[in-house]
């Protein structure tokens, strides 16, 4: 891409650029090697790598790399949505958002291109680039004659007809979170779609954001497709759990994407792109940027901006049938009943179950976060109990909680007999708590968690989420949960009977010495 170009962008960059960019473009030289035009279309007929020698010298005037060669393969791929992962200066929005682009204008039957970024004002930039070549571009004119109105101007980069060979192409700018299924051209729905720029820092900071991104994508704009489609996703992931991590990780009702990845260094440390990025150019990059910085945007491996959150590597599972056997010296549960005055809305109610051993060693046996009626929140304190008869169950009685007293005397009357309760207010920081108490015994896999149950998982994500999410309820209760529990461990640690004293021996982990003191 030339400078000038690659320094826009946004929509108003862009016009304000418009009449240089067109007379930029308007000025490269047209063909003198005495080619005729029949043998430069047939040439370039091939691939959009071939297209470019053609039409675009400029674009390709660098030896490519072996990767490049598969690209062409890649953009071919139908009826399924394809990430693909390049480090930065790979060319990857070149090729499959440009390139393949035009290439397919001129020689493809795709009859409806949709382009879609974060914002339509980063999409009409990528329509736009189109648009100036298939009006200005001299060697394009010269073979395919008149592909765009003379009289469209920069207002219509979002939204213009091409015309090749007797061919209507509709090309479409959009933003990602647009009801896709307003988007048709007379009878045709988009058949051929390219999505770049689908998120920022920012954006991918925002669990919820980020969640409607992924539904926008999987949801609403794929079924929103032609039968037959073309998408490919050009993306890097700018942090852990960011749009590509879940597009890449699927869910439970749906696949994941496929995806291919391209880093700037193989699994033996060379380059893979030795013309351009020769090791000792990558070497002075990373010196430049900082390692963390160069493995995300050279190595393609997303870091936590922020220090001290929960990381995915402390989430430590357990064996189902490992648990069913054990005995615990501890169990104790903890419920964060929601609706106080501090409460956000549509928060869950969160009940927690562990069993704690000597090490400390925390297995998360039941987890139940659900949105629901305070009597099926009890109901469900009820179910919790029987299973696991845990020694107390503590429920914090902050603000407007201690209206919930007459329903756990309501309920008793109905199942027969009073839970263990015991209320709890907490008058320290939220955050601070969870940090406080949780963060040390994550990192070192002290607190396990069941591989499969769904409200586990959700508490995974909520700690995964700190403090950024939307709800921190299933952290909350399981913070009270673990500082209760502990408590009692540590009493229990004191004790002086002969079934505590071998206990006492067991050998403690390096950094947690402090819960036993």
């Amino acid at each position: 891409m030339n400078d000038r170009l690659s320094r826009v962008k946004s929509a108003r960059d862009f016009q304000k650029q418009w009449d240089a960019l067109a007379a930029e473009i308007f000025s490269r030289t047209p063909f003198e090697d005495g080619s005729s035009k029949e043998d430069r279309k047939e040439a370039a007929s091939k691939d959009p790598w071939s297209m470019a020698l053609v039409y675009f010298p400029e674009y390709v005037r660098n030896e490519g790399a072996p990767f490049h060669k598969r690209w062409p393969k890649i953009a071919g791929i139908e009826n399924a949505p394809v990430l693909i992962e390049a480090f930065r200066g790979a060319g990857k929005s070149t090729f499959f958002t440009f390139l393949d682009s035009v290439y397919n204008i001129l020689f493809g039957d795709y009859k409806f291109m949709l382009f879609a970024s974060y914002t339509e004002d980063k999409s009409k930039v990528f329509t736009g680039r189109i648009l100036l070549e298939l009006k200005y571009n001299k060697r394009i004119t010269e073979d395919f004659g008149r592909i765009i109105n003379p009289l469209l101007d920069f207002s219509a980069v979002g939204n213009f007809a091409a015309k090749v060979d007797g061919r209507r192409i509709m090309v479409m700018a959009c933003s990602i979170g647009q009801d896709p299924r307003g988007l048709v051209s007379g009878a045709y729905r988009p058949d051929y779609v390219r999505l770049d720029d689908i998120q920022n820092r920012k954006r991918a900071r925002n669990p919820e954001w980020v969640k409607q991104t992924v539904e926008w994508i999987t949801a609403d704009l794929v079924p929103a497709l032609a039968e037959t489609y073309n998408m490919k996703i050009a993306a890097t992931s700018v942090r852990p759990r960011d749009v590509v991590h879940f597009l890449k990780e699927g869910a439970e009702t749906r696949e994941p994407v496929k995806s291919y990845s391209f880093p700037a260094l193989d699994k033996y440390g060379k380059s893979t792109w030795s013309a351009y990025f020769p090791l000792k150019r990558l070497e002075q990059i990373k010196k430049t940027i900082g390692a963390l910085v160069f493995r995300q945007e050279y190595l393609l491996i997303p870091y936590a901006e922020e220090d001290g959150k929960v990381q995915e590597s402390w989430l430590l599972d357990y064996d189902p049938a490992e648990v069913r056997e054990k005995e615990y010296l501890v169990k104790v549960s903890a419920l964060d009943p929601g609706g106080g005055k501090a409460t956000k809305k549509h928060d869950f109610k969160a009940h927690i179950c562990i069993g704690l051993n000597p090490g400390p060693e925390i297995d998360i046996l039941e987890a139940r976060i659900r949105r629901e009626t305070p009597r099926r929140m009890i109901e469900g304190c009820y179910l919790i109990h029987e299973k696991w008869e845990p020694w107390q169950t503590f429920w914090e009685e902050n603000g407007q909680q201690s209206l919930l007293k007459d329903t756990f005397d309501f309920m008793a009357e109905r199942f027969g007999y009073p839970l263990r309760l015991k209320a709890v207010t907490n008058t320290q920081n939220k955050e601070m708590r969870i940090e406080g108490t949780l963060f040390t015994l994550l990192e070192n896999h002290c607190i396990r968690f069941h591989p499969t149950n769904a409200d586990q998982k959700l508490l995974k994500e909520q700690l995964l989420d700190l403090f950024d999410g939307a709800n921190d309820d299933g952290p909350d209760a399981l913070e009270m949960a673990v500082r209760k529990g502990l408590q009692k461990l540590k009493s229990i640690m004191k004790g002086s009977h002969s079934d505590v004293v071998s206990i006492k021996r067991r050998i403690v982990p390096k950094g947690l010495e402090g819960y036993y003191t």
